[in-house]
């Protein structure tokens, strides 16, 4: 089997620039059922989190999603549609938190 993996150091749905934004944070220590996708409480997927912002129907600020560093394993294909760059305005953006780049494999 051959797993390619990627190290994040920008986004991967959009590059702009947010002053206001609500953040949702991944980890590969994160856990998708009892995380509430807070800093303190991080998610561990990204389908995890893709899903949990498709369910807010109406974008009130810019969404940041952080991946903290580390490898996040994918056990199927991550996908993402045009609804998951934004809506209503405002961008959802995909991102390495500071100083910590994400291996994707």
């Amino acid at each position: 089997m051959n797993i390619k993996r990627i190290i994040w150091t920008g986004c991967i749905v959009s590059s702009s620039f947010s002053l206001n934004a609500t953040d949702f944070y991944l980890s590969p220590t994160g856990d998708d059922f009892a995380g509430d996708g807070s800093i303190s409480s991080p998610w561990k997927s990204l389908h995890k989190a893709r899903d949990h912002v498709r369910t807010l129907s109406v974008l009130t600020e810019n969404i940041d999603v952080i991946l903290k560093g580390g490898t996040y394993e994918l056990p199927s294909t991550f996908t993402l549609n045009s609804s998951d760059s934004g809506r209503n305005g405002f961008t959802i953006t995909y991102k390495a938190a500071t100083g910590e780049p994400p291996i994707i494999s």
